[in-house]
């Protein structure tokens, strides 16, 4: 019988992770060039990880939705599903009764109809993550 080790197991997780962040770096610069050539590359892999934790509190763990969650974080600012400026984030992501998909979904919608306020992620809450 077959038997992965735990240690292979934290090396695969950390592979995924490592690929998963790379992925989503070069779409933030394609998305984001300015924040992120501001930023510097250790930043936008900080503020990513930040991004996936704070998704994973709301179920969101998929990678699209994940995608979608730090998308927003650049747009709207790194705590934007906490900041009483975007109401619309925090009842959305904060919907018990929704499905991860279905909140990313809506906040993905909802970002676009609320575009006009973005603000962008600010320098200060890059350094801090």
């Amino acid at each position: 019988m077959f038997k992965i080790q735990k240690e292979q197991m934290t090396a695969f997780r950390q592979e995924a992770m490592t690929a998963f962040e790379e992925r989503m770096s070069a779409h933030l610069h394609k998305i984001f060039p300015a924040y992120c050539e501001a930023f510097g590359d250790d930043a936008v892999t900080r503020l990513i990880r930040y991004g996936v934790r704070r998704a994973e509190r709301y179920g969101i763990v998929a990678e699209r939705g994940v995608f979608v969650f730090v998308d927003a974080m650049f747009a709207f600012g790194r705590d934007f599903d906490e900041d009483p400026e975007f109401p619309w984030a925090a009842a959305i992501l904060g919907d018990v009764e929704a499905k991860p998909l279905d909140k990313v979904d809506r906040l993905f919608d909802a970002a676009f109809e609320h575009i006009d306020k973005a603000r962008g992620i600010r320098a200060e809450e890059a350094a801090v993550v």
